[in-house]
């Protein structure tokens, strides 16, 4: 699908974007090193474009999760992903748990993804989701232009950044409720 066949970026809030083809041109897992593959300055600047106008931004590859390991060491690559999936399940299970964690509708992502088998899958399995081809992103970020950016819609972004390290200290923590609670500086009650 394109993003003139009736795309409305009003109902977006996540873009979820593919890693290997998409994201960087190599394929991560065949690297000789740990070195992740350098990331496309068009996609990041599209990231951060978004991320702007208070859209979100995830990941969904069908690779090794030890490529997600490889994220985390680079913070200021992963920080702009929430709820990343990194697996060999397929695109649409990892669509379905990005929107749970994110508690949005499916309905509400938009996949980038080079390979028209996987975009397929997800419009099959999916039919909600909008899926690109990278070399559409031009257009969806033509598609938001011109629309009002609000302070809420810029700081949803950072919103939804300090709620994923709320739950991940949250299951870090092993104690009860009320210790974890304590031991954070919150008050029951």
């Amino acid at each position: 699908m394109s993003v003139a066949d009736g795309f409305d970026p009003d109902g977006v809030k996540c873009v979820v974007w593919d890693l290997d083809g998409t994201l960087w041109d190599e394929i991560a897992v065949e690297s000789p090193t740990d070195d992740l593959p350098a990331p496309r300055p068009a996609i990041l600047a599209a990231i951060d474009d978004l991320a702007a106008r208070g859209v979100l931004s995830s990941i969904a590859s069908r690779s090794a999760p030890s490529v997600l390991d490889r994220l985390d060491a680079v913070p200021g690559l992963r920080a702009r992903f929430l709820a990343p999936q990194v697996s060999w399940q397929d695109k649409s299970e990892s669509l379905r748990r990005i929107a749970e964690e994110l508690g949005i509708a499916v309905e509400a992502l938009v996949l980038v993804d080079d390979s028209p088998y996987e975009r397929a899958e997800v419009e099959a399995l999916l039919p909600g989701v909008r899926t690109l081809d990278p070399a559409d992103v031009p257009a969806l970020l033509a598609a938001f232009e011109g629309r009002e950016i609000t302070p809420e819609s810029r700081a949803r972004v950072g919103r939804y950044r300090t709620e994923e390290a709320r739950r991940a200290e949250g299951a870090r923590f092993r104690g009860s409720r009320e210790e974890f609670l304590r031991w954070s500086g919150a008050t029951c009650g």
